[in-house]
């Protein structure tokens, strides 16, 4: 048991440095095109997300 409870503590270890990372990445890549007047709409960023689903469409199932 402790060998799993060590095993699930280092995968989520990884997964959060996974996704600090990741979130310090996107906002250097949308910061650096801002600061030369480059315009990114905030709603296209709302769209991404690490965790996100789509429905399933129809030509889908």
């Amino acid at each position: 048991m402790a060998d799993q409870t060590d095993q699930a503590w280092c995968l989520t270890v990884l997964t959060n440095s996974v996704i600090a990372w990741t979130t310090e990445y996107y906002s250097l890549a949308v910061r650096q095109p801002r600061a030369t007047g480059r315009d990114i709409p905030d709603e296209l960023l709302a769209r991404i997300s690490l965790g996100a689903q789509r429905e399933p469409s129809a030509s889908s199932a």
